[in-house]
């Protein structure tokens, strides 16, 4: 059941006609639709294993809240 859940939800991630970006709690891309490559100029893959807050500039980071 989930093997079949988790093959549905991909398809629809690669699939899709819009840009889809899973980012874990601490700000770490893990996945990246392929239609990213589109508004971003990069392949798909470029930042996943990178924090996003990283690639922001000092001035414009937030203080993240402790959950």
């Amino acid at each position: 059941m989930l093997q079949k859940s988790e093959k549905r939800f991909r398809a629809l991630v690669e699939h899709s006609m819009e840009e889809i970006s899973l980012i874990d709690p601490d700000g770490t891309l893990t996945f990246e639709s392929p239609t990213s490559r589109r508004p971003l100029g990069y392949p798909p893959d470029s930042f996943v294993g990178y924090n996003l807050f990283d690639l922001f500039h000092p001035d414009e980071r937030q203080p993240q809240p402790d959950y």
